[in-house]
């Protein structure tokens, strides 16, 4: 923060007492003193020069907070930020140059904010993969007008030298087997607590809070920790043990085709975590291979 002119001129009066041959020639007290004037000269000058790399510093500042890096979260914090309306209105599909030097939208109106779900991975060297969904149980695929517009929008606001591969995916579906064990009272309900506590985990994968810092998960990675550790907090389990886990994309038709990363049968297929294709999953829908036909649940002794 810039300095007073007094203060200034108070230090370099100061420094000229302290000085062993300046200080005992330049003893005079009256405030039209030559060598007064010179130094209220000299602090008005470096007053001004301080002012100015003050403002200069909040211009640098403003400009860093606006156009931060472009690392994968703020990539995929953007997605969530992205307006489509369908009526075509110019001040709420466009973007433009705003008064502080960032691309944004003339009119900001959250209706139009249509992506629920993004995850963003690098897919080599200069190039990002950017995960999209919009609205639905738990999401459903952007396509048409909205993807090309939600593609062109990644294309300006992104890194020059980077690609951005848009893409939109249905869930990917999510397989288990294993064992729950309940505590006593918990028989009739602790089935469809499981059911919930699953589903509320993935629904804090690639998902994003205006007021939160960042996205949560915003690589769409799936974790076999984090499962065990929703199985276990739901009301009623008194302990799980998993045998298997996958995952597989939506466009597959069997579980078979799917990624494992957990199979207590095989001494080295535990990879403990993935990369969900579309960013975010569901229950399998396979008739027979549901988390409640493939898990079961056993009264803890």
């Amino acid at each position: 923060m810039a300095r007073s002119t007094a203060t200034i001129k108070a230090g370099i009066m100061s420094t000229i007492a302290a000085d062993p041959l300046l200080g005992s020639l330049l003893t005079s007290t009256s405030l039209t003193s030559l060598f007064g004037l010179m130094a209220y000269v000299m602090a008005a000058c470096q007053n001004l020069l301080e002012q100015s790399w003050d403002d200069y510093l909040a211009q640098i500042t403003t400009y860093s907070q606006n156009t931060p890096a472009a690392s994968l979260n703020w990539v995929a914090s953007q997605a969530f930020l992205f307006q489509y309306d369908p009526s075509g209105n110019s001040a709420t599909n466009d973007l433009v140059i705003l008064n502080n030097g960032a691309l944004g939208y003339a009119t900001v109106d959250p209706q139009f904010n249509i992506v629920t779900r993004c995850a963003a991975i690098t897919i080599g060297n200069n190039n990002a993969q950017i995960k999209v969904a919009q609205a639905g149980s738990p999401g459903s695929i952007i396509s048409g007008a909205a993807y090309t517009q939600l593609q062109s929008y990644f294309d300006a606001k992104g890194t020059a030298g980077i690609n951005y591969e848009v893409v939109s995916y249905d869930a990917d579906l999510l397989y288990l087997e294993g064992t729950v064990y309940y505590k006593t009272g918990f028989a009739t309900v602790v089935q469809q607590n499981v059911v919930d506590a699953l589903n509320l985990y993935l629904d804090t994968i690639a998902i994003y809070s205006i007021g939160s810092s960042e996205p949560i998960d915003y690589q769409g990675i799936i974790k076999v920790s984090e499962i065990v550790d929703a199985i276990k907090n739901a009301d009623g389990v008194y302990d799980v043990l998993l045998s298997r886990i996958s995952y597989r994309p939506a466009t597959s038709t069997n579980v078979s085709d799917g990624t494992v990363i957990y199979d207590l049968t095989v001494a080295n297929g535990n990879y403990l975590s993935g990369i969900l294709l579309a960013g975010y999953a569901k229950q399998e829908s396979i008739s027979g291979k549901g988390w409640l036909d493939k898990l079961n649940f056993s009264a803890a002794l």
